[in-house]
């Protein structure tokens, strides 16, 4: 009888449990009463970091930016001239008349969220995100609040000039909601 009644296994746990409570007590119930562990917030089967991507793992969106492009008023888009960059990417100096741009988010219809977007920067210059931009909130050395609306269509950010003794670098856009955390959890 004792053999066959350890072999059902709903007895076989209720006899362990009671081992278990016996010489464990309070800690067994501290240890069934811990709340469960978070779950990953990053997926897998995601695309690499591209603008043209519809995911967004990311809350600072220059991890989705291109290369800068040259653009220049009169030409067509890129058609800019070389642009002299940093060890970093980013436009050491911009010559008269030429902004460079990158697209952050440009697949058509991608449904970005409009809101305010803290923008953190090196060095002086001018940034600009084009028609995207409702509204300039806070624009102050190396920090820029704006308010972008997603139903404007793609977004890209242009730097418009740059001091070439302390030029425009070490860019992050952040998603609205994000600024305390961006940098712990990007």
């Amino acid at each position: 009888m004792r053999k066959r009644l350890l072999r059902s296994p709903v007895l076989l746990l209720i006899v362990i449990l009671t081992i278990a409570a016996a010489f464990l007590g309070p800690e067994l119930l501290d240890l069934l009463n811990q709340p469960s562990r978070p779950r990953p917030r990053l997926g897998i089967n995601l695309a690499g970091p591209a603008d043209w991507n519809t995911e967004l793992p990311f809350v600072d969106l220059m991890r989705f930016s291109r290369a800068w492009t040259s653009q220049m008023r009169g030409k067509p888009f890129g058609s800019g001239p070389d642009l002299e960059l940093d060890e970093n990417g980013y436009p050491s100096r911009l010559p008269e008349g030429v902004w460079a741009e990158s697209p952050l988010i440009s697949l058509e219809g991608h449904p970005w969220t409009s809101g305010n977007y803290t923008v953190i920067y090196k060095g002086r210059g001018t940034l600009s995100f084009g028609a995207s931009t409702t509204a300039t909130l806070e624009d102050s050395p190396g920090r820029m609040v704006v308010t972008l609306d997603s139903s404007k269509g793609n977004l890209h950010l242009s730097i418009l000039a740059t001091d070439p003794s302390d030029h425009i670098r070490d860019i992050h856009v952040i998603m609205p909601g994000f600024e305390e955390f961006w940098e712990k959890d990007p």
